[in-house]
Order: structure tokens, then sequence, then C-alpha cells
């Protein structure tokens, strides 16, 4: 302990100084007393405090909203504890009522006063054991009802003293917690031996309303799996094929429908180019991700592909060989035509040489806009 120090040397230092000193020659807890003693302690304080006031000529509120508002914590009335009544309850229930209901207080107040003296005093701590005899209740309300919810067991008269409160018992609170949470756990491995579920999560929410409940399963750890798996298969997971094969639209064009705006879908909202890009990414396993509009037989014969039109493909093979800016609306609808009928292919032929340049696969001169033709060119099947 220290050596004891004079109020004079005391209040030569700073407050940070004494809350420091206080804070490291405290004691583990509070007794009683000194709960006691700092309860008169601020109450002198607060007498003090009116009595500054009435001498500068302000208001306490005023003191109070410049120092910082400090509230009284009271205990709750006989009123309070008679409006946990089933009685009380009743009358904001039903149809239109509620808390909105303006007339309820009234009437919870002419219930109230319905009490005598006596009645009145038995909800001092608490709501009692066995309801008084009188009549309540609402109309309808069975007599069970009024057999009361729960009693405290404050038997502690009302303080006079509005600034103290019935210390809360930790012990009492860490058993409801644990009840709490034991029944939850029961819940949750019930539901796990059920469902088959190797992790249960609750999660509450104060904005649904009562038995407001969703059921949902997910696999743990599968999110980042599932998030890398989209983004090296883009449109082509399982839910987008489908929602393709449910709808009856290509996978390509329920993707440009989700990210175009808001109205009536146009008849082909897929572009030609996205639709052969889809195509080529198709055959060749991600190999060429695009679809090459100029060079296109060199460029695909790199990887040892060629292009193959199916018997009855309208398509002619020099429009998937130029710039797609110079297709027409007819050859891009013709196209469209034969790429639902899977009339367009790309197939492996290995026949085609390794390393084979464009001067090499085109002849003596590469091909400026109009390609020449070439022996690996694959011509329409008859």
């Amino acid at each position: 302990m220290p050596e004891p120090r004079s109020h004079e040397e005391l209040m030569k230092l700073t407050e940070a100084q004494l809350a420091i000193d206080a804070r490291k020659y405290s004691k583990k807890a509070m007794s009683n007393a000194d709960r006691a003693h700092f309860a008169d302690f601020y109450h002198q304080q607060r007498r003090e405090l009116c009595i500054q006031a009435i001498e500068r000529g302000v208001s306490v509120p005023m003191v109070d909203e410049y120092l910082g508002k400090r509230i009284a914590v009271k205990k709750p009335t006989r009123f309070n504890h008679f409006m946990t009544t089933k009685s009380a309850r009743g009358v904001f229930r039903g149809p239109r009522k509620g808390v909105k209901h303006k007339g309820a207080m009234t009437d919870v107040s002419g219930l109230w006063n319905k009490l005598s003296p006596e009645e009145k005093a038995a909800y001092q701590n608490g709501k009692p054991r066995t309801q008084p005899n009188v009549d309540t209740q609402p109309a309808g309300e069975s007599d069970s009802d009024r057999a009361s919810d729960y009693e405290t067991d404050d038997d502690e008269e009302e303080s006079e003293e509005a600034g103290t409160r019935k210390m809360a018992s930790l012990k009492r609170a860490a058993n409801t917690v644990q009840n709490f949470m034991d029944d939850c756990m029961s819940k949750a491995a019930h539901i796990a031996k059920t469902s088959n579920c190797e992790m249960i999560m609750f999660a509450v929410s104060r904005h649904l309303a009562a038995h407001s409940f969703q059921f949902g399963k997910a696999t743990h750890g599968a999110t980042k799996f599932l998030a890398s798996a989209a983004n090296l298969d883009g449109t082509k997971h399982y839910p987008a094929r489908m929602q393709s094969y449910l709808t009856g639209y290509e996978v390509a064009e329920i993707a440009q429908l989700a990210l175009s705006k808001r109205g009536k879908p146009k008849s082909r909202p897929v572009s030609v180019t996205r639709r052969m890009s889809d195509l080529v990414a198709e055959k060749t396993d991600g190999i060429m991700l695009q679809w090459p509009w100029t060079n296109t037989d060199w460029k695909l014969a790199k990887i040892k592909y060629k292009i193959q039109l199916l018997p009855g493909a309208m398509t002619q093979a020099d429009w998937l060989k130029k710039p797609s800016r110079d297709l027409l609306a007819t050859p891009k609808a013709i196209i469209h035509l034969d790429l639902d009928k899977k009339l367009i292919d790309l197939v492996y032929d290995p026949s085609i040489p390794d390393g084979v340049t464009a001067r090499e696969f085109y002849g003596a001169t590469p091909p400026s806009s109009v390609q020449s033709p070439s022996p690996l060119r694959s011509l329409p099947l008859s």
C-alpha cells in the first residue's frame, strides 16, 4: 500500500494522474460499503451541482447538456410490473391493435385503476404468484391465462434513491446462457444427423418476424472452389447448362440476356462474334478463346484445327474468314441458323504439319484481304 498523502498534496495532481493512482492501488472488487459510500457521494455531488446552478442562474439540464447527460436508473414501478401480465398484454392483441393502437394504454390504465391499493401493492417487487380476484382480463380470456408468467425474487423494498439499481446475478445469467446454448446444441445435433450436415450455423435477425425461418444447405469450404471453377468454365457450368436445357436457349444467349438492360429481348440478343468465339473455345478446350476473323485457316492450322461445314449448311466459308464488321444482316442470320442446327464445326486434323508458317500455308504470298486457296482448307462436305 502507498504511504498516505494529504488532501492538499493530492489536489495538486491532475485528473489523469489521480485516475492512474486509483487504478494502480485498486481492490479487485467493490464491497457493499463502497457502493453505499459512492452512492451517497454521487447524490452529494448532484446537490452541490444544483446549488451551483442556482447561484449561476442556470438550469440543471443546461449543465448536464454541457458536461454530459446522466440518466438515473430506476427500478420498475408497480404499473410496469402490471404491464407484464397477460391481462394487460391482451389489450394490445387482436386485429388492428398492437403498439399503434392509441386507445390501448387508456384501456390498460382502466384495468389498473380497478385494482384496490392492496392489490396494487402486490406488484411492488414483481407480478404476484396469484393474480388478484378482480376481472382485469379482456373478454374471452380463460382463467388459466391469469396465471403469472414468471415471478421475481426481489423481496427488497423499493429504494428512494433513484441512482441505484439491483445488482445482477452473474451466476444466474451464466446458467441461463448455458441452458440456452445446451438447447441449441441438442437441436443442431439432431438436424446434423437427420440432414447429413457437417456444420450447423444459426443466424438470428431482428428484421424477421416470428416463425419466419429459412433452411439452407451448403458445402463447407466449397465457395472458393466453385468461384475458381466458374472463372475457368465461364458460362459452361452446371446451373447455366441446366437453365439452357430448360429454356431452349443457348448458354451464351442466356448470359447476354442476364447482362442486358430491361426491356423486350431481341430475337438474336447474342452477336455472331460471341457465338463463334464460344464455338472455338468449346471445340479447342480453351486453347483459342476468340474466333480468328483474319487469316482464319492458318491460325486454326497452327493448333491443327480446320473448319468443317456439315451437309445442309447455308453458310459460305468466306463469311467466317473476313472481318465481322463487313457481315450484313442476311449472312449473320444464316450463320445463326447454322449454329442453332450445329452445322458449323471445328475438327482436329493431325495431318497438318507442325510449325507451319503463313507463307508455307498460303503459298508464295500471304493473303492481304482475300485469302488464296490452300491445300489444307476444308471444303463443304458434299
